[in-house]
């Protein structure tokens, strides 16, 4: 319009060039103030917006205008258009600061134009809706540094926009109070009740996938063009769906069902954007089907976990601490009176660390129920548990208090009773050899300490056969609440299989394991240790590990590793490599598979999932898991390739070379890194690795970037280059080698 009008203006010429009269909107100004008559009607329309806060002001909207901002959140826009001749939509801009707050009840669905954007002075983008905004009285808040706001809605009689003003904040405020009444008393709850997650195995298969669908009106219907899964299901057990590594999922609808007839829709028209749902089966349906895309064949895997176990439980809480108690007796009655009914109060047995322990719960030994101290130079954990008979069908609990300190050789005065099977002369500070049923709790969040601080000189028998904690042929037996130390031993914690043996289930939960090099003639004697666990893999062995602190396996399969072997890390922290355990150098063990899963872990520095030479005729091995922080990958492995937060499999119709930076489309990448290729794509896949700390040796980078401690990276063309803003993959330097992280 402004073109028209200036095309019809008589014109005027200045020194050769062409000028135009001051009717120009921009040229017009208030004689008082100076600004442009733009300036000024904006100003007035704000003003009257002002005054209408709290009211619906949709009719001071531009009619038939959209703002587009393009460019992705967390960048600078690239261009800002304001379109004025599309009928579908209505838009307004406004500046705001951050926390004002608008309500918003419309749609906006559109692939350039969205319902909201917030910039800062920069034009970057802060905030950004989603394609298919829908509000339904919805509040959306200006985020920190938020100058400008631009609002896109679909036309509709029905569409709202307001304005929220300082009552609503005091109301909103009175929300908030309650809110953190309500989350005190979900705190208090929580000290009583406590989630299992339960054992989660995936069952998806192809087989699940269904033509059948949940239509927009909760029916069921059948189309060529919709895809679902169908889940057969039982009672009494929990479902767990996941449609993360579904790329083009445009619906997530789900319902029960009786065979294929709709009993309960519990999600219909969900945003594509929903990607988990859990559900317990309660034996009124069969089936669960679950609808994902209403155009497309299904791309990527939808996982289906079902779950066995877990639930809500009454909490142990058995983790006292030694201050909060004047009276041993009374202060764990809590305890066992909650035991009563399940154990025999006689199969619980108290163990102090001395006698100055004991006496400030006024504790007297007994020989039965109450162990303190040393007797004949073996400590009271050893001596309770040498009262236990080796066949028990009961289960026993002993709890530990205080400090069991030695550095003393003649304290390792008990002797392995199997070393006859072994061969080995193992002496042992505290050994849980050949027993069954025996659970050792720590009095205190690891208040009860085992330390073995060992001399450099003067053993008595080779350090290799000194052991401050050996375990050897259990069965369900486990470890909560310690702190144990090992300095000039074998190891801190020692699972040595013998041939034959069985070996169960064996828990650590909440275990601190630390450990000092050995030195002096103790390391000439045993260079290996003092690690903190070293293991031997006997026969069929469920070994777990929950809540621990740097549960870090070395030792090797022996030929007495056969069958199948379960080790779980869930919940623990690594501050070095978790496990190198590996086949023994002269001992292949092809009759073994281990299977490791890790769960909710944090590692910390160069700590590693798995580190260590597999030889092809050893053990068979498969590494599974879920929700871990960023892990160190020393080399590329694929032993990695079903830990769904760090692996990654994906389709490609291009050339990747290892080392090339991979977009999710499993094409080289250019702008965001989303993973790094382990290996050179064959078969139309490519093996990538994400979440991870990698060192650039080992990525492609492009011509003339040399990577620099603290540098923000991008892909360019799948070679590693330098971003000039924040990103989510970073360059860390240390002792002089450079390692790429990718969040």
């Amino acid at each position: 319009m402004k073109g028209d009008i200036m095309a019809k203006m008589h014109k005027l010429t200045k020194g050769g060039q062409t000028i135009f009269p001051a009717t120009i909107y921009d040229a017009v100004v208030n004689p008082k103030t100076r600004k442009s008559l733009t300036a000024e009607l904006s100003e007035l329309k704000m003003d009257i917006i002002n005054q209408k806060k709290g009211e619906n002001i949709i009719d001071n909207f531009d009619q038939s205008t959209a703002y587009i901002v393009y460019g992705n959140q967390g960048e600078i826009a690239s261009s800002i258009e304001k379109i004025t001749n599309n009928a579908t939509f209505i838009a307004t801009k406004l500046e705001c600061k951050a926390g004002d707050r608008f309500l918003i009840t419309g749609k906006c669905v559109s692939v350039q134009a969205r319902a909201y954007v917030f910039v800062d002075e920069s034009d970057r983008i802060l905030l950004k809706a989603s394609q298919t905004f829908v509000g339904e009285k919805s509040v959306i808040e200006a985020p920190e540094s938020a100058i400008t706001a631009y609002f896109t809605l679909t036309k509709s009689e029905s569409v709202e926009f307001v304005i929220l003003d300082s009552s609503i904040e005091e109301l909103n405020d009175k929300i908030t109070e309650t809110n953190k009444s309500l989350t005190s008393l979900e705190e208090e709850v929580s000290n009583i009740i406590i989630t299992e997650s339960g054992i989660e195995e995936e069952i998806y298969n192809s087989a699940y996938l269904s033509k059948d669908y949940i239509s927009a009106g909760g029916t069921l219907g059948t189309a060529a063009r919709y895809w679902s899964v169908r889940i057969p299901v039982a009672k009494g057990l929990r479902y767990k769906l996941d449609s993360s590594n579904v790329s083009n999922q445009t619906v997530f609808r789900i319902a029960k069902t009786v065979e294929r007839e709709i009993t309960e829709v519990l999600i219909n028209e969900a945003s594509p954007e929903t990607k988990n749902y859990e559900i317990y089966c309660d034996g009124s349906f069969n089936y669960i089907l679950w609808t994902l895309s209403n155009a497309y064949d299904l791309e990527g895997t939808p996982s289906v976990k079902r779950i066995e176990g877990g639930g809500k439980k009454l909490s142990p809480d058995i983790q006292i601490t030694p201050e909060s108690l004047p009276g041993f007796e009374d202060s764990i009655k809590d305890i066992t009176d909650r035991l009563d009914g399940v154990v025999y109060k006689s199969n619980i047995i108290y163990c102090y660390a001395d006698q100055e322990t004991a006496n400030q719960f006024q504790a007297i030994e007994d020989g039965v129920n109450i162990f303190v101290g040393y007797n004949a130079n073996v400590n009271s954990i050893q001596r309770a548990i040498n009262t236990i008979p080796r066949d028990t069908d009961k289960q026993w609990y002993i709890f530990a208090v205080g400090e069991f300190r030695t550095s003393s050789f003649n304290h390792f005065a008990t002797e392995d009773p199997l070393s006859g099977e072994s061969q080995e002369d193992y002496v042992c500070y505290i050994e849980m050899v050949d027993r069954q049923n025996i659970h050792l709790f720590g009095v205190g969040n690891r208040a009860t300490k085992i330390v073995c601080d060992m001399p450099d000189s003067g053993f008595p028998t080779p350090v290799s056969n000194l052991h401050p904690l050996l375990i050897k042929k259990t069965r369900n037996c486990s470890f909560h609440n310690f702190y144990i130390f090992g300095k000039n031993v074998r190891y801190t914690v020692h699972v040595n299989g013998i041939k034959e043996s069985e070996s169960n289930k064996l828990w650590f939960d909440n275990v601190e394991f630390d450990s000092e090099k050995n030195n002096g003639e103790a390391a000439n004697s045993w260079p290996y240790g003092s690690q903190p666990i070293g293991i031997d893999i006997a026969s069929n062995m469920n070994l777990i590990f929950t809540n621990c602190i740097n549960p870090c396996l070395r030792g090797h399969f022996g030929s007495m590793g056969y069958g199948r072997h379960f080790i779980l890390f869930k919940g623990c922290y690594f501050y070095s490599d978790a496990t190198n355990v590996l086949p023994s150098e002269n001992i292949p063990s092809p009759n073994s598979f281990i299977d490791y899963r890790f769960i909710g872990n944090k590692f910390y520095g160069l700590s590693t999932l798995f580190n260590g030479s597999l030889k092809e005729s050893g053990v068979k091995m498969k590494i599974s898991g879920w929700g871990n922080s960023i892990v160190y990958f020393p080399k590329p492995t694929l032993y990695f390739n079903e830990i769904t937060d760090i692996a990654q499999t994906y389709k490609t119709e291009s050339s990747i070379l290892a080392g090339n930076l991979v977009n999710l489309y499993g094409d080289k990448a250019n702008g965001k890194i989303e993973s790094v290729a382990m290996f050179n794509s064959s078969d139309g896949k490519v093996i990538c690795a994400k979440n991870i700390m990698y060192e650039i040796n080992n990525i492609l980078v492009s011509e003339n970037y040399l990577p620099k401690d603290g540098d923000y990276c991008k892909a360019v063309d799948g070679l590693l280059a330098k971003s000039e803003y924040p990103t989510n993959a970073y360059v860390l330097v240390r002792s002089g080698i450079k390692y790429l992280i990718v969040e």
